[in-house]
């Protein structure tokens, strides 16, 4: 046994082993056992790191088998050089200090290597970084608010210095009593400097940064021994390694991907001549050119930014200026793996109330102020009664055949499982694929559905690069099948949709809301690309779109019935495709929304329904020259309202603005 420790903070602790420690060691903890990290054989040296009040202390120790050689010593912040050294250790341990007025602020990395450029040590330590920090100082101008009352906020920012400071920052005030659980807003110092550069979960950021002292800075310094991790290797950053670039810097919106043959074997199609025009609905006109290189790939740069949703019309044309059928693939579906969340990630805190300032002056002074309302309440007038005469009762706009019965939206209020096939359809033509009849595309959206076809399950479904599944477009129905269909007719709720089941039980399928559920034919002409959506309805809520007499011949009760509703594209004509023109949709950025603020002193009217529990949020709150700033907003409807106030952002150089109240 080398050693026993305790662990010190949140199950981290620390074990120091001898210079010449090999493999094959392990752990002990509540009578189990973890193996340790094999050593590299070939690196014969050790570096001892001692974070210290004013700098670091840093110890190279050599190994037996160590070589008498020159070493270098490199310390770089977010992959930049701050320090650097050469050091000789042969026989015994060779000391370096660094002040920490030459690091850089947020996290290091201490790398000891070769004259060959090869990473022996590598280490994380932290530096402080207040010179980054700006105070804001908010005030408001009562401490609790009756329902529906104005807030004032003001706002002063300032340096470390108290000069006053021009920037822009995220301000959200919310009401106390609607945090459901303890909030631990991670600052922006936490989430840029340090979690950025950790790996996996950190566990309440904030803790390491609460106070500046010798346990918060140890439990800091655990933290990056466990948890530290780096982008690029040190043999990269010397050039010893060619750099991959997985995804390139976008200054402009650019569209890239790759064109694929029209066959569902998912060949590049080399030098293809592509002409883009895309058009929004504002009348906007996007037009550029591309050329696949020799593996199919292209790219189109858009010198303007554009929002919201576009058309794109791709001609596609071969060497000899022909047009021909093809499959243009975008690279667009960006999105981290799902995961569990851990133990850590799922534990909830009782959230604490608000702290003010300890002493009467300085809660005057520091949080309060004092604000008149300008604008006078508003005089309610009485209006006489009124006579309403009619013959006939109107029942509103039914709507066209897209919007009965309330559309797509009553099917949404009503779904157990949602599928937007409209961005599905898009994923699906990105893999290179070419999608056919809805009724085939159902297991793309969910391996709940099956065609009940007799097939090997193994060639029912493709595989593709990124792990998504796909259908296999290859199947076919039987000739019976084609013509009939397996379950019989439309007047049967349990059999309309043949050959189609959902977790196993026969599904029924029904187009807009309409009142009979449609039959096998009628589904199989429905094309993947002429759907916007579907949603599946389980039980009494089926009868909260459609009238229809669905009988007791289930054997589990209506309570088990599943449906499924199709909601139309009305605008799919647009996109049918042609040879040699591929239709498309393309999104550009998203439209920004403004947040609701009611002006109860002005147009509306307050209500008990106004539950807000976010009571004002402003992305883009702009302090002038003088680091001024103020803001007014009205209340919910709940009585005695306290506020919770955030403010987060960095300033144009830098700096970073930090404020919870």
């Amino acid at each position: 046994m080398l050693d026993t420790v305790e662990c010190e903070h949140e199950g981290m602790g620390c074990i120091l082993l001898p210079a010449d420690f090999g493999n094959g060691g392990y752990v002990k903890v509540n009578g189990k056992q973890f193996p340790l990290p094999d050593t590299e054989t070939q690196q014969h040296y050790a570096m001892q790191v001692e974070p210290e009040e004013e700098g670091v202390a840093i110890y190279v120790s050599p190994s037996p088998l160590a070589s008498q050689e020159l070493l270098g010593l490199a310390i770089h912040c977010r992959d930049k050089v701050c320090y650097f050294d050469t050091l000789t250790a042969c026989n015994e341990p060779v000391g370096l200090y660094v002040p920490y007025t030459a690091l850089h602020g947020g996290v290091n990395r201490i790398e000891l290597f070769n004259s060959e450029g090869r990473g022996l040590c590598k280490r994380l330590i932290w530096k402080s970084a207040p010179e980054r920090e700006l105070n804001l100082h908010i005030r408001q101008n009562q401490k609790t608010y009756k329902a529906f009352s104005p807030v004032a906020l003001d706002m002063q920012l300032e340096d470390k210095e108290g000069k006053p400071v021009a920037a822009t920052f995220s301000l959200a005030v919310r009401d106390s009593e609607g945090d459901l659980a303890g909030n631990h807003a991670t600052s922006t110092n936490a989430d840029l400097l340090l979690s950025s550069e950790l790996k996996g979960y950190v566990h309440h950021p904030d803790f390491y940064f609460e106070k500046d002292d010798a346990a918060h800075r140890r439990a800091l310094d655990l933290l990056l021994l466990v948890q530290g991790w780096s982008a690029n290797s040190f043999e990269t950053l010397c050039g010893q390694q060619s750099f991959q670039l997985k995804q390139p810097i976008e200054e402009k919106l650019t569209l890239n991907g790759i064109a694929y043959k029209d066959n569902d074997k998912r060949e590049p199609y080399p030098f293809l001549q592509l002409k883009l025009n895309m058009y929004s609905k504002s009348g906007g006109n996007l037009v550029a050119e591309a050329t696949t290189d020799k593996n199919g790939r292209f790219a189109f740069v858009s010198n303007v930014d554009y929002e919201g949703d576009w058309m794109a019309h791709i001609t596609t044309k071969n060497a000899e200026g022909e047009k021909e059928w093809s499959r243009v693939a975008f690279d667009r579906w960006f999105s981290p793996k799902v995961r569990p969340l851990t133990f850590s990630e799922i534990q909830l805190e009782v959230p604490m109330p608000r702290q003010y300032d300890s002493t009467a002056t300085a809660t005057e002074e520091q949080d309060f102020f004092e604000w008149n309302d300008t604008v006078s309440d508003k005089q309610s007038i009485v209006l006489g009664t009124a006579v309403v005469k009619t013959k006939k009762k109107y029942k509103g706009f039914t709507g066209n055949r897209y919007t009965y019965n309330g559309g797509e939206k009553a099917g949404m209020r009503q779904a157990e499982t949602f599928f937007n096939v409209e961005m599905e359809v898009e994923r699906y033509k990105d893999m290179g694929y070419a999608p056919d009849t809805f009724i085939r595309f159902l297991p793309f959206l969910s391996k709940d559905f099956s065609t009940g076809e007799q097939q090997e399950a193994d060639d029912a479904f493709i595989e593709n690069d990124n792990n998504n599944i796909a259908y296999n477009e290859n199947r076919s129905l039987s000739e019976e099948q084609e013509k009939t269909g397996v379950n019989g007719a439309a007047n049967d709720h349990t059999l309309s949709v043949a050959y189609t089941t959902f977790r196993g039980e026969p599904i029924a399928t029904y187009l807009n809301n309409g009142t009979g559920a449609i039959n096998a034919a009628e589904i199989n002409v429905i094309k993947a690309e002429e759907v916007k959506s579907a949603v599946v309805v389980k039980g009494a809520n089926i009868k909260r779109l459609v009238d229809h007499d669905f009988g007791t011949s289930n054997s589990g009760g209506f309570n088990d019935y599943y449906a499924l509703f199709v909601y139309e594209l009305p605008n799919a004509a647009l996109y049918r495709s042609k040879k040699g023109i591929m239709k498309r949709r393309v999104w550009g950025y998203a439209q920004p929304k403004l947040f609701f603020h009611p002006n109860y002193a002005e147009t509306d009217v307050p209500s008990s329904k106004d539950v807000r529990r976010t009571l004002y949020w402003n992305p883009s709150v702009t302090t002038d020259d003088k680091g001024k700033a103020s803001v007014v907003f009205f209340t919910n409807s709940r009585e005695e309202v306290e506020l919770r106030i955030t403010a987060r952002g960095v300033s144009a150089d830098g700096r970073m603005i930090d404020a919870d109240k």
